[in-house]
């Protein structure tokens, strides 16, 4: 038994070291899930109030939570099954979301649509395990950094009719569009992933990495456009940040996201923070894997 045991690890060992290459870099497409933190929060508590407000409201804002990316990384073999590596990339999210209500001689329409951009760069501990055939698992963990930024695109179209006259109709647009600078926030991660040996330095890689992760604090510059019977003007400024906040109106609490320079207060207003995208979630990616040098 000891023997077979024996022989086993050394056909692992040996395999391991004919698999190995010294640097390897990986590249590939990836589709990335996460939670949405604060944004999410506060745009289904933003849903929630015009759908208590207004009785017969259709639709919904959406977090984006879903999106496409690269991903890329550098990895440092200091022992033929272990290795140390550098991971970068970049995916995209956004969702639009639309609200339709109306009361009495009021209706209205407002869509958002919410747009994040992230760059994550960690740094991972590769452990290398080989498996029947040409197929090898790969176990890795590690931190990093993820710089984000959050674009906040708004559009809200109003229509009131008079009452007893319905050729009296007076039509008005509100616009408003942010764009964040680019935010720094940390987090941690956990990987699994198998690769199939095309040959000694070329492999193919599914892997799947949870992450528990969110960036905050997201200023930017923002315009603001109104047009129509209503009124007409136009803002801009470089100050506003996202917050987000609960609201306490009408005997219930509803999470809303707002866009301006200072924090909200006031007696219907609590836990008050910067806006937090949460990026808590799972990646999937398909790459190839390139050995440089044994």
């Amino acid at each position: 038994m000891k023997k077979c045991v024996a022989l086993a690890l050394g056909v692992m060992l040996a395999a391991s070291f004919g698999l190995s290459q010294k640097i390897a870099v990986k590249f590939g497409g990836s589709v990335t899930y996460a939670a949405g933190g604060d944004i999410g929060s506060g745009l289904r508590g933003m849903t929630d109030y015009l759908a208590a407000e207004f009785p017969g409201a259709s639709g919904a804002f959406a977090a984006p939570t879903t999106g496409l990316g690269l991903a890329g990384e550098i990895i440092y073999f200091i022992r033929p099954n272990l290795g140390l590596g550098l991971g970068f990339g970049y995916f995209g999210m956004s969702k639009e979301g639309i609200v339709t209500y109306a009361a009495d001689i009021l209706s209205a329409a407002e869509v958002l649509r919410p747009k994040a951009g992230v760059i994550p760069v960690v740094f991972s501990v590769h452990y290398l395990i080989p498996l029947a055939g040409s197929f090898r698992l790969d176990l890795s963990a590690g931190g990093g950094g993820y710089l984000a930024n959050v674009d906040w695109d708004y559009r809200a179209d109003f229509t009131l009719t008079l009452s007893g006259d319905a050729q009296q109709v007076f039509r008005g647009s509100d616009v408003l569009a942010f764009a964040s600078g680019r935010r720094l926030g940390f987090g941690v991660h956990a990987g699994l992933g198998l690769e199939y040996v095309l040959s000694p330095g070329v492999s193919v890689c599914l892997d799947l990495t949870g992450r528990l992760a969110s960036v905050g604090g997201f200023q930017g510059s923002w315009t603001e456009t109104g047009s129509g019977d209503f009124w007409e003007f136009s803002d801009s400024g470089t100050d506003a940040y996202l917050w987000a906040y609960d609201w306490n109106v009408n005997d219930a609490t509803y999470r809303q996201i707002v866009l301006q320079k200072e924090m909200p207060s006031g007696a219907t207003v609590s836990d008050a923070r910067h806006a937090k995208l949460g990026l808590s979630g799972f990646t999937a990616t398909i790459g190839i894997r390139i050995g440089l040098w044994r």
